[in-house]
């Protein structure tokens, strides 16, 4: 699911297929965090790691225990690809207002290679929490 618009500098956003969509890419390229908000979809997190593995929030509908975390500026870490519980809506809430403050945010996952992505442009270009267009159970 990447996007032509994905930067590795900074966050960027897009909209396509009724769906509003932020991401970034890791440093190497080829890594990716993304996040897709639609208003008749359940919030969308999926992390692509540099060799192309991937975890996305549908994995924890599928009852599999894959897992997405991720640590903003050596912060608490946070489980991310759950927004279909109080807990997992509590965590990506509070995720979601280090991102817009942070430096840098550590994502690892399941069986997957962790990376590093910037918070550039991250408070600009993610609104805050209350104002995202998205679904969340």
């Amino acid at each position: 699911m990447s996007l032509p618009l994905a930067s590795k500098t900074e966050w960027v956003s897009g909209w396509g297929q009724g769906t509003t969509e932020y991401t970034v890419l890791g440093m190497n390229g080829s890594s990716q965090l993304y996040f897709g908000c639609n208003p008749d979809n359940e919030f969308f997190v999926e992390y692509t790691d540099p060799i192309g593995q991937s975890v996305t929030s549908l994995d924890i509908l599928d009852n599999t225990t894959k897992s997405v975390y991720a640590i903003v500026d050596n912060n608490n870490a946070f489980l991310i690809n759950d927004p279909l519980s109080d807990s997992g809506v509590s965590n990506l809430r509070e995720f979601w207002k280090e991102l817009r403050t942070g430096k840098q945010v550590y994502i690892s996952g399941t069986e997957l290679i962790p990376t590093v992505f910037t918070l550039r442009k991250a408070a600009t270009v993610l609104p805050p929490f209350n104002k995202l267009d998205c679904k969340f159970y």
